[in-house]
């Protein structure tokens, strides 16, 4: 299983975020890789938007963000009950059985965006042996 990384130096201005998107979807599509994107970014959730129109499955009640994505596997690390079966019940499917998106933290205070950032070793753990490619949208301009 491979887990890639894409990060820029320049905050808001490299692209990562668009090149995760592209090179996901290639990967499911042409590859057909069993692919997993996920956004470990703070505020933004410009890759779930590259795909879906989160604003209005919000504005339509379509959407639980306490049952999906991050901040529902939280729930799950805490009380020792994230496994391989219950992984992918968490993700939203783009391309079934190929390409797949962990939403990123919906939390708006830093301290939680920051725990969760705890965890997410966990989660890569899990999701290596769930999925062949795990890329991750890494907060670009941050040092780590």
């Amino acid at each position: 299983m491979a887990q890639i990384a894409f990060w820029g130096p320049n905050v808001n201005q490299t692209g990562s975020t668009s090149i995760a998107a592209s090179v996901g979807s290639v990967l499911a599509l042409e590859q057909g890789y069993k692919t997993l994107l996920l956004s470990a970014n703070y505020m933004d959730n410009t890759l779930e938007t590259s795909f879906l129109d989160v604003n209005k499955l919000v504005s339509r009640s379509s959407v639980d963000f306490t049952n999906i994505g991050i901040d529902a596997l939280e729930r799950l690390i805490k009380s020792g009950k994230l496994g391989l079966e219950n992984l992918v019940d968490y993700t939203t499917p783009i391309l079934k059985d190929r390409l797949d998106i962990l939403f990123g933290t919906q939390k708006k205070e830093k301290e939680i965006y920051d725990r969760i950032m705890e965890i997410m070793p966990n989660v890569l753990k899990c999701a290596s042996t769930v999925y062949d490619v795990v890329l991750v949208d890494v907060p670009s301009g941050t040092p780590n």
